[in-house]
C-alpha cells in the first residue's frame, strides 16, 4: 500500500515537474528580436504610452500557436470617449486581399482553376477588352501584381451610390489599360485583385462574399467579420462600424471616411481583432483553410523575387517584409483606417495591429520590429549604389484622362525605409520595392513632360493677361466711343477664353476624382476639353490663313504669343490624353 503511494506521488511530482517547465517553456520562449514572449506585454504598453499623444485607437495582438499577448488602447470615438476593446471594429484595407489569394488556394487544391493558365479560360468572352500585349496572364501574375495594369483612379470607391454594382460589373466598367508586359513589372493593382476574386466566383459558382463566409468564416469562427459592399452580411460589424470614427495619422478627425469600396475584395473586410487574430493564426498554424499539406508548402513558396535577386519578395499575394527576419504578411490602409497582418512562419509568431487611423505606420510598421527586430537592409542586400537617372512608380496611369497623375518623379533617390534593389531586366530599368516598382524613363521623356506642362502654365498666365488687357482697352474705347473693328481682336478674345474654359473644365474633373464622385457626373467635362481642343485647332488654322491674306499692321507679337499659345494648350491636352471622356 505504502509502496503504491509513493508511486502516486512521484507521479504527481513528475506531472507537475513537466507542467511548470511547459509554463515556463512557454514564458521563456524567445521572439526573433531577442525578448522572451512573457516580456513582450510591457514593451508594447511602453511603446504605446511614447506615442500616445497621437494614438487615437489601437488594437494590437502577438500571438503563436496557441498564446496571445493583446492589447488596447485610446478610442474609436475620440470625442465621445468610446473606448477601445474587444467589440470594437476596424478595417482590414488590403489586408482583405489575403482572403482573396486563400480562396485561390482552395480553388486549386479543388483543381477548378490552374496559376499558371490564361485568366481569360475563367472569364466571359470578350471581358478583358484593353489587353497590349500576346502574352497570357496568369493567376500567380494578378497575385504577383506583375499584370501589367495601370493604376484604376475610377471605380473603386465612389460617393452618392444607391444601388451597388456586381463585382463583374465594377470591374468590365473601370478595366485599366495594360501598359507593361505581363511578369516584368510590379505595379501594385487593386483592380486586379478584384479581377482575382472575380475569377473565384466563376469557378465556384457563388458571390464572393457568399464564397468566404461559407469557407473561411465560418469554419473559423469569425462570427464578428464582414466583407461585402454594405457590411450587410454581418449586421452586428454593420452596427458596430457605425460607431467608429476615424482619424489621421497625427490624429485628426477625418469626415466622411466610410464611403463604400466597390471593389470590395480589394480591401472592404471589417471585423473585431479578435476575428482577425483568428484568421492570422489559421494561416501561420496551416488550420482548416487548406485540406492538403502539399496546398500549404506552396502558399509559402515564393513567386516573385526583388529583381535579379534570389531574395523573395511575393510568395501568392503575401508580401515580404523586412525586419530582423524576413515575415510574410499585407498591410492595409483605407479612407480612415490601417492594419497590418505580418507571419514569421518559420519561428511560428505572428502580429496582428489594427487601428482607425489612416496610413498609419507607428503602430503598424514600427511597433511589430518589438517582435520581429529593427529593419537592416544590409542583412538583405549589399550596399548598392543608388541608381543614376530619373525614376517614377509603376503604380500610375500611362494612358487615359488621368495621365497627368504620373507627374511625379524621384531622381537620385530610394526609399531606404524598405528593402529595395536596383535591376535591369526585361521591364527597363527599375528599383524593385515590396508593393510596386519604380521604371526608369528617359531625359527626353522627362524635359517633354515637365516642359509641356510649364508651358501650360504660361499658356494660362498669357490667357488670363490677354483678357484682362483687352478688357482694360475696350473699357477705354468706350469712354472715347470708338468703334473701331478688328477681326483679330475678336479672333484673340476667342482663343484667351477657350484657353482658360479648358483649365475650369480640368479643375472640375480633378475634384470630381479627388472627391469620389460618380465618373458619369464629370466625364463629360473631359468631352468638354476634347471639343475644345478641335476649336482651338481649328482656330488656330483660321489665324494662320487670314494672318497671310489680311494687311495687319501692330500688336504683331500678341498675335503669334496667342497662336503659340493656342497650339501649346492643344498639344497638352492631345499627350495628357484629357480628352478620353470614356475610360
Amino acid at each position: 500500500m505504502k509502496k503504491r503511494i509513493r508511486c502516486c506521488v512521484l507521479i504527481l511530482i513528475f506531472g507537475v515537474l513537466v507542467l511548470q517547465q511547459t509554463v515556463v517553456s512557454a514564458a521563456e520562449q524567445t521572439l526573433p528580436s531577442g525578448i522572451s514572449f512573457d516580456e513582450i506585454g510591457s514593451k508594447m504598453q511602453a511603446f504605446e504610452k511614447k506615442h500616445a499623444d497621437t494614438t487615437a485607437g489601437l488594437a494590437v495582438s502577438v500571438f503563436t500557436s496557441k498564446e496571445d499577448v493583446t492589447q488596447y488602447a485610446g478610442y474609436t470615438d475620440m470625442e465621445k470617449k468610446i473606448k477601445t476593446d474587444e467589440t470594437s471594429v476596424f478595417e482590414w484595407g488590403s489586408t482583405t486581399k489575403l482572403l482573396v489569394f486563400l480562396s485561390v488556394m482552395q480553388q486549386l487544391e479543388q483543381n477548378n482553376l490552374d496559376l499558371d493558365t490564361d485568366i481569360r479560360t475563367y472569364l466571359p468572352k470578350d471581358f478583358l477588352k484593353n489587353l497590349t500585349f500576346a502574352e497570357p496572364v496568369t493567376m500567380t501574375e494578378l497575385m504577383n501584381h506583375t499584370a501589367g495594369f495601370q493604376e484604376e483612379y475610377v471605380g473603386l470607391y465612389e460617393k452618392g451610390i444607391t444601388a451597388y454594382p456586381s463585382l463583374k460589373e465594377a470591374l468590365y466598367e473601370h478595366e485599366p489599360k495594360q501598359v507593361y508586359k505581363p511578369g516584368t513589372v510590379t505595379a501594385y493593382s487593386n483592380w486586379g485583385v478584384a479581377l482575382v476574386a472575380y475569377i473565384v466566383e466563376r469557378v465556384s459558382g457563388q458571390e464572393f462574399s457568399s464564397y468566404v463566409r461559407e469557407h473561411i468564416f465560418t469554419p473559423l469562427g469569425m462570427n464578428h467579420t464582414a466583407v461585402s459592399v454594405e457590411l450587410s452580411d454581418c449586421p452586428w460589424v454593420q452596427k458596430q462600424w457605425k460607431k467608429l470614427q476615424c482619424y489621421t495619422a497625427d490624429g485628426e478627425k477625418v469626415k466622411d471616411c466610410k464611403t463604400p469600396l466597390l471593389l470590395y475584395p480589394a480591401g472592404r473586410a471589417v471585423s473585431t481583432l479578435t476575428d482577425f487574430r483568428m484568421f492570422a493564426r489559421a494561416v501561420l498554424t496551416k488550420d482548416k483553410l487548406l485540406l492538403q499539406e502539399k496546398t500549404w508548402e506552396l502558399l509559402f513558396m515564393p513567386t516573385d523575387d526583388f529583381g535579379t535577386t534570389q531574395i523573395p519578395k511575393n510568395m501568392h499575394g503575401f508580401w515580404m517584409a523586412s525586419y530582423g527576419i524576413p515575415v510574410y504578411g499585407h498591410g492595409g490602409n483605407t479612407m480612415g483606417c490601417s492594419a497590418n497582418l505580418l507571419l514569421d512562419v518559420k519561428d511560428g509568431v505572428g502580429v496582428v495591429v489594427m487601428t482607425n487611423q489612416a496610413y498609419e505606420e507607428i503602430y503598424n510598421v514600427q511597433m511589430p520590429e518589438l517582435v520581429f527586430g529593427t529593419y537592416d537592409r544590409s542583412a538583405y542586400i549589399k550596399e548598392e549604389m543608388i541608381p543614376k537617372g530619373i525614376y517614377r512608380t509603376a503604380r500610375t496611369d500611362r494612358r487615359g484622362p488621368f495621365k497627368w497623375m504620373s507627374l511625379s518623379y524621384k531622381m537620385g533617390e530610394v526609399d531606404d525605409s524598405q528593402l529595395w534593389t536596383a535591376s535591369d531586366t526585361d521591364g527597363g530599368e527599375k528599383i524593385s520595392y515590396a508593393y510596386g516598382d519604380d521604371i526608369r524613363i528617359s531625359t527626353w521623356e522627362f524635359v517633354l513632360e515637365i516642359g509641356s506642362v510649364l508651358l501650360w502654365g504660361l499658356t494660362i498666365l498669357w490667357a488670363a493677361g490677354s483678357l484682362l488687357v483687352q478688357g482694360a482697352a475696350a473699357c477705354i474705347r468706350k469712354i472715347k466711343k470708338k468703334t473701331n473693328f478688328s477681326p483679330f481682336r475678336n479672333w484673340g478674345i476667342a482663343a484667351n477664353g477657350m484657353q482658360l474654359l479648358v483649365l475650369v473644365c480640368f479643375i472640375g474633373t480633378v475634384y470630381g476624382v479627388s472627391t469620389y464622385q460618380k465618373w458619369e457626373t464629370y466625364a463629360w467635362l473631359f468631352a468638354v476639353i476634347g471639343l475644345l481642343a478641335f476649336f482651338m485647332a481649328a482656330l488656330a488654322l483660321y489665324g494662320m490663313v487670314k494672318r497671310k491674306n489680311h494687311s495687319w499692321t501692330g500688336k504683331k507679337r500678341w498675335f503669334y504669343g496667342n497662336l503659340f499659345f493656342l497650339l501649346v494648350t492643344v498639344l497638352n491636352i492631345g499627350y495628357w490624353n484629357l480628352y478620353q471622356f470614356w475610360n
